[in-house]
Parts: structure tokens; sequence; C-alpha cells
């Protein structure tokens, strides 16, 4: 979720802000079906001929595509989502002010680098995000992070919920900053 969010932040705080922000899970959509998600390739007539659809990357003309676990992409996919990427970069498309094509961040529980060695992400594709890579440390390494979600958490419940405020006891933070996070 943290991943996520930072990726939406990213979005919504620059100039594709307006364009369409589009998550695509890979933990959900089945690996055998992302290309046709992204690219529209939905099968194939005969034995060489592809059947095309439409995917996302060809009904935006601008926006944010955010890829929740590249390690989860086919690596043919990875070779051509790199292509694209390397085109629009070529286009001018990421130095504009105003957007100009489609912007992809992907996520990971893993940094490139160790992707690239476990041969989870190929060489085409660590070259594009290598780049511009951002490192989000668990919440168990940032303990000091836990009153800031608390308070974040409580008053968006308590406004839910319709209920005047609560506070949490400082008995029950430091609890919380005891705790290991396992799954962070």
């Amino acid at each position: 979720m943290g991943k996520q969010r930072l990726a939406q932040t990213v979005h919504y705080s620059g100039p594709w802000a307006m364009m369409p922000f589009i998550l695509v899970d890979t933990a959900r959509v089945p690996a055998s079906a992302l290309s046709g998600l992204l690219f529209g390739d939905v099968g194939w007539i005969g034995d060489e001929t592809p059947s095309l659809g439409r995917g996302i990357t060809a009904l935006l003309s601008a926006g944010t595509i955010y890829i929740t676990e590249t390690s989860f992409v086919p690596l043919p996919l990875q070779y051509r989502l790199a292509a694209v990427i390397r085109e629009q970069q070529a286009a001018g498309g990421e130095a504009s002010e105003a957007p100009s094509g489609l912007r992809f961040i992907f996520g990971s529980q893993w940094a490139p680098e160790q992707l690239r060695r476990k041969g989870l992400l190929v060489d085409d594709l660590y070259q594009v995000v290598r780049e511009a890579h951002l490192t989000i440390e668990p919440l168990r390494a940032r303990p000091e992070d836990i009153p800031h979600f608390v308070d974040y958490f409580v008053e968006r419940i308590c406004q839910r919920q319709q209920r005047e405020r609560r506070v949490v006891t400082e008995a029950a933070l430091q609890a919380l900053a005891r705790h290991t996070w396992p799954e962070n």
C-alpha cells in the first residue's frame, strides 16, 4: 500500500495530475493476461498472426501506469515495456512540462539490482528504471513514523463513524513501535 501511495503522490503532484492513473495489480492479473491488458494482445490467429485488441497503451494518450510488482511481469513483456519507454524518451515525452505520453511507475519489494541478479528483471528494463529508483524503508525500520500513521488512521476512522476525535495513549504508541511489522 505504501508503494501505491507513493506512485499516486508522484502522479498527482506533477503535470500528469489531470490525466488517468492506472493501477495494474500484477498479483491479481495473471501474467498471461498482462500483455493483453497493456497492449491489446488478445490471442493468435493461425500460427504467426497476432490478433490485436486495444490495450491501455493504445487507449491513453497520456497518464501514469503503475505496475505493482515488476517481478511478476513476464520477461518478454519487460522487453516490450522497455522499448515503449525508450521510444517515449526519444520523442521527449518525459522531459516536457505538459504530459505528452504514458509514464510507467514500477513497484517491487526488491531493488532493481536484486531483481536483475535473480533473473526477474531484463537488462533493457533495468537500464530504464535504475536511474529513477526510490527506496521506501519498511515501517519496522522507521518507528518514528508510527505516530503519524496512527493519527491519520484514527482521524479517518472517527470521521467515517461520525465520532469525536480519539486520542491514542502513549503506552499504545510504544506497543505499536515495539511491534516487528513482519509483512511490511
